[in-house]
């Protein structure tokens, strides 16, 4: 109804000048800017023509205008927009780059939500980053959650816009873009040692994604249990250094006991054979003082 005065600058100018109104609020969901630029550019369109009318065969109105609003709007769409209004939605996302990665992830939740349709629609809850998001016009409430206002701003700031723009602000783009490629699965794509700590500097006073602090909190817990792992390693690694030392002490200690019990056996012997030899020489010298002295 308020876009029905709309109509009387379309008549005359298209052919089913409602129905065209119809698919132009089907792509502006009646934002009034957006509503009324489309409205304009058919006017234009219709004054080139030969005769001032466009004249659209039944049932081709919808595909019309969505040429009409990919080619004049969607396509090139920052020099092309003109009065400013979609670089000033832009501009109100990235301008503080203290809290722009947190905006642009709680817009890519709302946009994974209603693209691929496996997430779970953001629910409203008043904070700060919702506030933000909702004053920047792109998105609005819906039946207590978030939704992207139109159609046009969803062509517009797409899912490649806002990996670009997210790439752009963290120092761990590539990475963090292959740990969620795999499912938030592949811990080889985590960050570790001075890259983590570089990540954790450049993190503080920023308001990021949820996904970007399960990034790093997952970074930080893998690189807590390799250190650990490491460190039970290294221990485990002296035990067994310190096991072969006793082994090797108790070899040495078991050969010294063979080495003296052999000395032990050779001086017994030794001492045995002596004694038997001096038992000899002290019967010999008894005998020898018992003969009888030897006639002249």
């Amino acid at each position: 109804d308020e876009a029905t005065p709309l109509l009387c600058g379309l008549n005359g100018v298209v052919s089913q000048p409602k129905i065209v109104l119809q698919k132009i609020l089907e792509w502006t969901s009646g934002q009034p800017f957006l509503t009324q630029k489309l409205c304009q550019l058919v006017v234009q369109i219709g004054s080139q023509t030969a005769n001032g009318r466009i004249d659209l065969p039944q049932g081709t109105e919808g595909y019309w205008v969505e040429q009409l609003v990919h080619k004049q709007i969607i396509q090139h769409w920052e020099s092309k927009d003109e009065p400013e209004h979609l670089r000033t939605i832009r501009d109100r996302l990235l301008f503080d780059q203290q809290k722009a990665a947190r905006l642009l992830g709680l817009y890519q939740q709302v946009l994974q939500a209603e693209e691929q349709q496996v997430n779970s629609p953001v629910a409203l809850n008043d904070s700060r980053e919702q506030t933000e998001l909702l004053l920047s016009g792109l998105v609005k409430r819906q039946d207590g959650y978030l939704k992207i206002k139109n159609p046009i701003y969803r062509c517009v700031f797409n899912q490649q816009w806002v990996v670009r723009q997210l790439d752009s602000l963290r120092p761990y783009s590539q990475i963090f873009n292959a740990w969620v490629l795999s499912g938030y699965e592949d811990e080889s794509r985590l960050l570790r040692g001075q890259a983590l700590k570089d990540a954790q500097s450049w993190a503080q006073g920023k308001s990021l994604s949820d996904l970007d602090y399960q990034f790093l909190v997952a970074s930080q817990e893998c690189e807590r249990r390799e250190v650990q792992i490491a460190l039970e390693a290294a221990r485990v690694q002296q035990v067994e250094a310190r096991l072969a030392q006793q082994k090797k002490t108790a070899l040495l200690q078991k050969y010294l006991l063979v080495v003296l019990g052999i000395g032990f056996l050779i001086s017994t012997s030794l001492g045995i054979g002596n004694f038997i030899v001096y038992q000899e020489c002290f019967r010999n010298q008894s005998e020898l003082k018992i003969l009888p002295p030897v006639e002249p």
